[in-house]
């Protein structure tokens, strides 16, 4: 069946959601007419440890150059791997597919992030001590990370973050514990950036608290908007939530100029738990993929669309299927976007299309647990990244949306 447009407009700061039901496809089907079967690559090892790890983190980039191929960093700890939980040494790679190119870092912690620029490839990672900042450069060494902030790894809550570079110069977003509650405090948003100095800022953000409102949030995802001279904008979407009770988490969104001065905060969603949002940026809209919990029996689900300039979220939520977790979004065009997830039974799937219709795709097959990490696109073709706790490796999977 084709689905049904699902439009979410905003009312007294609030979104309801209307849920659509599409049906869910075999491992290999197509879910939806209009939407032709996806041609699925077989897992690619990027980095494997040779270790079997306890956790593990990573995220990837689509190269700067505008080339097919991505960037990116990994990292591995705990069990019987040389490094405690949370602070496995974090390994750089790059390619279009196997063979991966992979170097060893001498950075050590949990990957938040990964940007790529002209000058380089960055990296946004926590440890013990605090949140880092590091840097691949063009002549493949290693920066000096920079320390952004004091408050890393501990207690209950790790923390979470997002960067955005520019020929040389970062905005990084992450998360902090803030107040009383000992291992489970209140996380909210902190900020540093170098983008803007000489056009609008006098000197660099180094660390700016973001949010203050006594609920946590979470998960904050960044996106660049563009503008001359320098003086780019960033836009921002994350999750304001109950913490450890995990009875309702709504989805925020929100602007800045160059300034760094964060404004027209909006409330998107406010039905249920909504959760792990990932924000991409295509010409001058914004496509936006999270995590909903309807907090009943019918589990988690994706829900994605478009943030146009109006500010009327327009988009599809994929309730009464496959429950899923762990959202991750790329947009080749406004009629090509896959939406990475994790099912509930451990497998990597994809939703994939847009206007035309949608269909869904089993990745991987089942019985082997898997962690959804990040996809890029290029030129209509799709690379997956997801880890494997069955195989111990960071791996990659080309999807191309006929």
């Amino acid at each position: 069946m084709r689905c049904e447009r699902l439009f979410i407009l905003l009312s007294a700061g609030l979104l309801g959601i209307a849920t659509v039901t599409p049906a869910v496809a075999a491992p290999g089907d197509s879910a939806t007419e209009g939407v032709g079967t996806a041609s699925v690559g077989s897992p690619a090892t990027i980095v494997s440890p040779g270790c079997n790890f306890a956790e593990a983190s990573a995220d990837a980039v689509p190269a700067a150059s505008g080339a097919n191929s991505s960037r990116g960093f990994a990292s591995f700890g705990g069990d019987n791997c040389p490094r405690p939980l949370w602070s496995g040494r974090l390994t750089y790679f790059a390619g279009a597919g196997p063979p991966w190119f992979t170097q060893v870092t001498p950075y050590y912690g949990r990957v938040l992030a990964a940007s790529n620029d002209s000058t380089g490839t960055w990296v946004l990672f926590s440890t013990a001590s605090g949140i880092y900042l590091g840097k691949r450069t063009m002549t493949g060494t290693f920066a000096t990370p920079a320390r952004l902030s004091t408050h890393g790894n501990g207690g209950a809550v790790l923390p979470s973050g997002d960067l955005v570079t520019e020929g040389g110069r970062y905005w990084a977003v992450w998360t902090e514990q803030v107040g009383p509650g000992g291992e489970f405090a209140q996380t909210d948003i902190f900020q540093a950036k170098t983008i803007g100095v000489g056009q609008c800022l006098s000197a660099p953000i180094t660390r700016r608290q973001v949010t203050f409102l006594t609920r946590h949030d979470d998960s904050p995802t960044l996106v660049l908007v563009p503008a001359a001279a320098g003086a780019s904008g960033a836009h921002i979407a994350w999750s304001r939530n109950d913490g450890a009770r995990g009875e309702s988490g709504w989805l925020m969104y929100g602007t800045a100029d160059c300034t760094a001065q964060w404004g027209s905060f909006q409330n998107l969603n406010a039905v249920g738990g909504n959760y792990e949002p990932d924000l991409t940026r295509l010409g001058t809209t914004d496509y936006l993929a999270w995590t909903h919990d309807s907090l009943s029996h019918q589990g988690s689900f994706p829900i994605t669309g478009r943030v146009p300039p109006n500010g009327i979220f327009d988009g599809v939520s994929f309730g009464g299927g496959l429950q899923s977790d762990s959202t991750h979004l790329a947009v080749a065009n406004a009629d090509t976007v896959l939406v990475l997830t994790r099912t509930s039974d451990g497998r990597l799937g994809a939703w994939k299309g847009a206007n035309l219709g949608w269909g869904f795709e089993y990745l991987t097959s089942a019985g082997l647990q898997q962690q959804a990490e990040a996809v890029t696109t290029y030129g209509g073709a799709f690379t997956t990244f997801g880890i494997s706790f069955a195989s111990d490796r960071l791996y990659s999977i080309q999807v191309t949306i006929p």
